[in-house]
Order: structure tokens, then C-alpha cells, then sequence
């Protein structure tokens, strides 16, 4: 699976700046619009990087994700099992929190 950023924006509904994963096209579909430069792809930091997550970065590296975009494409199951956690309601949270951090801040206009 991959993981992109929406460039222009799309008929589903899509907004520059979203993130996305291949799977939430149909085949094939994802590749034509990277060629196409509507979606760039994302070769995320490592979660090490993101502010506060040193203690989830060792958790995950035990199950060999390592950076964001693997977690975003990482298994909710895995995750939680690798955090010990009752359920994925908190994975959730966390997925949100990183996609918040890989997108691109306000366009600022002169």
C-alpha cells in the first residue's frame, strides 16, 4: 500500500493536502493520478521525529514500523496489540494525529 498527498482536488471529494492511501481508489487508479502529479507520494520521517511519540516509536519499532506513513498503512490490529491496548479507538487517534502532522500548513496569498 502506498500513502499520498492529494495535490488538486478531486471528484470524491478530495482537498489538496489530504492524505490518502491507493486502496481508497480502484485499481490502478492511484498510479495514473501520481503520474498525473495530483497525488505526490509520501515517504514519511521517522516517527522518532514527531513531538512526543519517542515511547510509541519504540512500541512500533518492535513490530517493524518505523516511520508515519507505515503507520498510516500499519494494520489498527497490530498497532494495538503492539501498544497493548483494549481496542483501536486510540490507534485511530493516533492515525489522525500523524496525518495532521504530514499535512502541509495554510497557503499564505501577498
Amino acid at each position: 500500500m502506498a500513502t499520498y498527498r492529494v495535490q488538486k482536488r478531486l471528484s470524491t471529494g478530495q482537498r489538496p493536502g489530504d492524505i490518502v492511501h491507493d486502496t481508497d481508489f480502484r485499481d490502478g487508479v492511484a498510479l495514473i493520478l501520481h503520474r498525473g502529479n495530483t497525488l505526490s507520494l509520501i515517504n514519511g520521517p521517522p516517527l522518532t521525529e514527531l513531538p512526543g511519540w519517542t515511547r510509541r516509536a519504540e512500541l512500533l519499532a518492535a513490530v517493524g514500523v518505523v516511520t508515519a506513513d507505515q503507520f498510516l498503512e500499519a494494520d489498527d490490529e497490530l498497532i494495538r496489540q503492539a501498544a497493548g491496548y483494549h481496542s483501536t479507538r486510540a490507534v485511530a487517534k493516533w492515525k489522525e494525529e500523524v496525518r495532521r502532522w504530514l499535512m502541509p500548513g495554510p497557503v499564505r496569498r501577498r
